[in-house]
């Protein structure tokens, strides 16, 4: 019913569902309703002889996690990395229920360096938006949970198949439209023409052909080329 980077369940029957997100969305908050909707209406329980629900309604926390490479608000000068959102009472503020969690990481508004980490929390948000660039494993970073980050980076990948499969999904095709529209619609300084050229450069990056980068950006294949050329 849905497309997750990850989507996971706990012993205790919390679900965790986790979105890392590289391009900016216009209604990214309203996907992440829509997307929490699924694990808690599967909670309902069914009596499979009377094909009839048998339950009180009790769930169990659903989080929604989303690690952004974008910032929500860029005219906003408070650099908040961390949001954690649950209900809560507009007139007294108080916690109306915490079975419903989102947490948005603003991965840019992060800006310490490796010498600068002073917690646990810190060093994981390092790792998270530095692990691409990084050459070698830090010695801040020396860790039994970071070594197995390190490790599965460098040793797990997709089979042929999958990552054909995830290339070509309805969800690649509707982010990387999404992203341009909403660039188009907050009127980013490098105009449409760069938004869109710069899409087709991160699909060509991740190995997509012409035929599908055309139908994504509606460049030309003359102009898809000449990207491939610029950028050898």
């Amino acid at each position: 019913m849905a497309i997750f980077d990850i989507s996971c369940e706990t012993k205790e029957g919390e679900r965790f569902i986790v979105e890392m997100q590289n391009g900016k969305q216009e209604f990214f908050k309203d996907r992440s309703l829509y997307y929490t909707s699924f694990p808690i209406q599967n909670q309902a329980k069914k009596d499979s002889k009377k094909d009839d629900f048998v339950w009180n309604y009790e769930l169990n926390n659903v989080y929604f996690v989303a690690i952004m490479n974008f910032r929500f608000d860029e005219k906003n000068a408070v650099k908040k990395v961390k949001h954690h959102i649950v209900l809560k009472d507009l007139e007294d503020n108080t916690i109306f229920n915490t079975k419903l969690q989102f947490i948005y990481l603003e991965m840019p508004n992060f800006e310490k360096t490796i010498d600068e980490l002073e917690t646990h929390y810190e060093k994981w948000l390092f790792l998270l938006k530095n692990l691409p660039a990084l050459k070698s494993i830090p010695p801040q970073l020396n860790d039994d949970i970071f070594m197995k980050v390190f490790a599965k980076s460098n040793v797990l990948g997709y089979l042929e198949g999958e990552l054909n499969e995830y290339r070509s999904s309805l969800k690649t095709y509707t982010d990387y439209m999404n992203s341009i529209n909403t660039a188009e619609k907050t009127g980013q300084k490098v105009g449409r023409i760069e938004g869109v050229k710069e899409v087709a450069l991160n699909l060509i990056e991740e190995g997509l052909g012409n035929e599908f980068i055309q139908k994504v950006t509606k460049l030309s294949f003359e102009e898809i080329e000449e990207i491939r050329k610029e950028n050898m």
